[in-house]
């Protein structure tokens, strides 16, 4: 499966719960943030439960996600920020103007077949947190042409829930740089992504472990 989350709330705490549990856990963290991640789970977690994936839009990291998915893994990805500038984008409303998003997750899960279960952890107050899991999602298309409907669709469920939960928890969400500049026009963007062209090779792979 594919969690979607945020840089929202006590995400890294969910994630090491899941791991902690048996369940095989790939992170998957923008390239420059990938240092700052195993300082922050070295520091603050004895054992490290999880594996990470730096995303930088090579084939490469296109593979080992997909991999993942393919044994049946679990792959968490925040879905409020872009993997680099190879990173495909839509723009979308999100809290009064639009924004652009990846559609990342929603390809990987186009692509593999595994549904995506979007989750937020949220902090109520001192060592109390609560957990929020929305019912899976499964991103299928039969078409090229409803491709960026089936994408939009997932990831306008994902905004629109983040949205909701940043205005009632707004000091929760951190907001690296501005979701607004250069948003105005709702389309897909971005160049040289290589996921079609890998997931291609492993899907056969995927749907033979679903067996």
């Amino acid at each position: 499966a594919i969690l979607v989350s945020a840089h929202f709330g006590n995400w890294e705490g969910a994630a090491h719960l899941l791991g902690k549990e048996g369940y095989k856990v790939h992170i998957v963290a923008y390239s420059g943030e990938v240092q700052h991640i195993q300082k922050l789970f070295s520091k603050h977690l004895k054992e490290k439960s999880f594996h990470l994936i730096p995303m930088d839009g090579s084939m490469d990291a296109t593979f080992r996600v997909l991999q993942a998915l393919s044994q049946g893994d679990i792959v968490a990805i925040h879905g409020d920020r872009s993997f680099g500038p190879k990173s495909k984008t839509l723009a979308i409303p999100f809290l009064g103007s639009f924004a652009k998003f990846p559609i990342g997750p929603y390809l990987f899960s186009l692509a593999s077949g595994a549904p995506i279960i979007h989750t937020f952890t949220l902090r109520i107050k001192s060592y109390h947190y609560f957990t929020l899991l929305y019912p899976p999602l499964y991103i299928q298309c039969d078409s090229q042409r409803g491709k960026k409907e089936v994408l939009e669709k997932g990831l306008t469920f994902y905004t629109e829930r983040l949205s909701e939960w940043v205005k009632k928890y707004p000091f929760q969400w951190c907001n690296f740089y501005s979701f607004w500049q250069d948003s105005s026009k709702k389309k897909i963007e971005g160049e040289g992504n290589p996921l079609e062209s890998a997931s291609k090779e492993l899907d056969s792979n995927f749907q033979e472990n679903r067996r």
